[in-house]
C-alpha cells in the first residue's frame, strides 16, 4: 500500500497544470499518483463547489473537511459566531481545507472531521480519545482552532491517520494561533497513543525542523534573530514532538538521516524550484511500533502542479519477518480489517452519502414546474395552453388558472393561463380571479411530502385539489388518482 500526502494549493486548479490537464477527469489524476491513500492539503474548495468529478471518483472514497470560519458551529456549549473570535480576513469560502481519498480495498472503519469532536457533537466519533483538550482549552477556542478545515481523521484499525494542514505564522496573531493548534493536535495524538492506538500524521506541517531541511539556514537564523536554527517556538515544538523526545518519528529522516537538499516547498514567484532553493516542511510522521510496517519514504520532487511536491510512504503487503528465514507476519489488508475479497461500506462522512450525490436532496427548481403543476392534460384533448411557470405557495387565480377538462371526460387537469382568468377543475368547481388558493405559508412546506389523493367521485375533485394544497401544494397527479 502506498500513502501519498500533497499540498496541492487548490484541488480544482490542479487540472490547469501539466501533466494533469492532459487527463480527462479527476479520477485519472488519482490513479496517476499511484497511491492507495491520497491526502491533499490546502484544497481551497467549499462544499457547494465540490462537484461529482472531485467527490465521486471511481475506486476511491472521499472525505472532505471545509473551512467553516464565519459560520455558526453547533457545540454542546453555546458559543459566539466565529467571526467574533477569529480575524475576519479568513471568513471566505475556499480557504484551507483537506481531503482524504481512500481506495476501496482499504476503506476506513471510521472517519472524523476535525480534531476536537465539536464540529458534529450530535454525531460522536467512534474514534474518541480527546485527552484533556476540554481542560486545557475553552470551547470557543477549540471551535476556532478546529473551524478552518485543517484536519481529517480516518481510522484504519491498524492505525489512525491524521491528514493535517498546519497553520503558518505570517503574523503575530497567526503565530499564536499556530502554537495553540499544534498543542491541541499533540494532546489528541498522545491521547490515542495512551489508549493503545498507533498513529500516522501526514501533511504540510509548515515547520522546517533542522538546518539540513533548509536551503539557507544561516539566513533563517539572521531573519529570526535567534542563536541557533532550532530556537524558534515552532521548531522547538516539532522537535519535542519527534523522537528521541516525543512520540512520533519523521519517516523520511528515519530512512535518509543525512540526505541533503531534499525539499518539498519552493517560492514559485522567484522560480526557486528550478534552483532547488526551498525547504522541507511536508512530513509523514508515525509512531515507532508502526516502523516494521514501512519499507520506504520518498519525496516526489519531480511531480509538478503546486508550490509543494508530494511525500509518499510504502507499506508492504505483508509484515516482514523479524528473523532470517522465519515465517512472515500477517497481511496488511488483514491487519487493517480489509481481507481480500471483502468489502465494507465507508463511514457516513464519506462524500458519496452527501444529499447532493445520493439523490435525496431536492433542488428548489423542482418546485417550479413549467406549464402546469397539477397534471399533464391529455394530448388528444385539443385544448390550447398558455406558457408560464406555476409558483407553489400562496397563489391567486390571477397568477395561474386551470382549463376545463374536455368533453365531459375525467381527464387530468392542468394549470394554464386562459383569457377567462378563472380556475376550473373538472366541470364542478369554479374559482374567480383574485381568489387565493390554500397552500404553503412557509418555505418548510416546500419540503413536505404531499399526501395521496383518495379515490372519490368526480363531483369532489375540487375538494381534492384543496386538500393537496393544504398538505404540500399543487403538484402533478396521476390519472389513476383521479378515477
Amino acid at each position: 500500500m502506498r500513502i501519498l500526502s500533497w499540498n496541492v494549493n487548490g484541488i480544482r486548479t490542479l487540472k490547469q497544470y501539466k501533466p494533469w490537464k492532459e487527463l480527462k477527469d479527476f479520477a485519472s489524476i488519482l490513479n496517476a499518483l499511484q497511491a492507495d491513500i491520497i491526502c491533499f492539503q490546502e484544497a481551497k474548495v467549499s462544499r457547494d463547489r465540490t462537484d461529482s468529478d472531485i467527490a465521486l471518483c471511481p475506486d476511491f472514497d472521499a472525505f472532505f473537511s471545509f473551512c467553516k470560519v464565519g459560520l455558526f458551529i453547533t457545540s454542546p456549549i453555546k458559543t459566539p459566531p466565529l467571526t467574533q473570535i477569529r480575524d475576519s480576513d479568513q471568513t471566505r469560502q475556499g480557504y484551507s481545507g483537506v481531503t482524504t481519498y481512500v481506495r476501496h480495498e482499504f476503506t476506513p472503519i471510521a472517519a472524523e472531521e476535525g480534531f476536537s469532536g465539536l464540529l458534529k457533537p450530535q454525531s460522536p466519533s467512534p474514534i474518541g480519545c480527546y485527552g484533556n483538550l476540554r481542560e486545557e482549552f475553552t470551547t470557543p477556542e477549540l471551535v476556532a482552532l478546529d473551524s478552518e478545515g485543517r484536519v481529517m481523521i480516518t481510522d484504519h484499525r491498524l492505525f489512525v491517520l491524521f491528514n493535517i494542514y498546519f497553520p503558518n505564522d505570517a503574523s503575530d496573531e497567526r503565530h499564536a494561533f499556530k502554537l495553540r493548534f499544534n498543542r491541541a493536535i499533540q494532546i489528541r495524538v498522545e491521547a490515542l497513543i495512551n489508549a493503545g492506538r498507533q498513529v500516522i500524521i501526514v501533511g504540510d506541517v509548515n515547520i522546517c525542523r533542522a538546518e539540513i531541511d533548509h536551503c539557507d539556514p544561516k539566513k533563517s537564523i539572521r531573519e529570526n534573530g535567534i542563536a541557533s536554527f532550532e530556537d524558534t517556538p515552532a521548531r522547538q515544538w516539532l522537535n519535542s514532538f519527534l523522537e528521541p523526545v516525543g512520540p512520533m518519528v519523521d519517516l523520511f529522516r528515519h530512512y535518509y538521516p543525512d540526505r541533503q537538499k531534499v525539499f518539498t516547498c519552493w517560492n514559485t514567484l522567484t522560480e526557486a524550484r528550478v534552483a532547488n532553493y526551498g525547504t522541507r516542511i511536508d512530513y509523514i510522521l508515525v509512531t515507532p511500533p508502526l516502523l516494521p510496517w514501512f519499507a520506504d519514504c520518498t519525496v516526489e520532487s519531480a511531480i509538478m502542479g503546486s508550490d509543494h511536491c508530494p511525500v509518499a510512504a510504502v507499506m508492504p503487503d505483508r509484515l516482514p519477518s523479524t528473523e532470517s528465514g522465519g515465517e512472515q507476519g500477517p497481511t496488511l489488508a488483514e491487519s487493517m480489517g480489509c481481507p481480500a475479497g471483502t468489502k465494507r461500506d465507508p463511514p457516513r462522512l464519506c462524500a458519496r452519502y452527501w444529499d447532493e450525490f445520493s439523490g435525496t436532496q431536492k433542488k428548489l427548481s423542482s418546485f417550479f414546474v413549467k406549464k402546469g403543476v397539477v397534471a399533464a392534460a391529455s394530448a388528444e384533448s385539443g385544448a390550447t395552453e398558455g406558457g408560464g411557470v406555476m409558483v407553489c405557495g400562496d397563489v391567486s387565480v390571477s397568477q395561474a388558472v386551470v382549463r376545463e377538462t374536455d368533453r365531459g371526460g375525467t381527464h387530468p387537469v392542468k394549470l394554464v393561463k386562459t383569457k377567462s382568468q378563472s380556475l376550473v377543475v373538472g366541470r364542478t368547481a369554479k374559482i374567480e380571479r383574485g381568489q387565493p388558493l390554500k397552500g404553503q405559508t412557509s418555505i418548510s412546506a416546500f419540503f413536505a411530502k404531499p399526501k395521496g389523493l383518495p379515490n372519490r367521485p368526480e363531483s369532489s375533485l375540487a375538494e381534492g385539489v384543496d386538500a393537496r394544497a393544504e398538505s404540500g401544494g399543487l403538484h402533478e397527479v396521476d390519472e389513476a388518482e383521479l378515477t
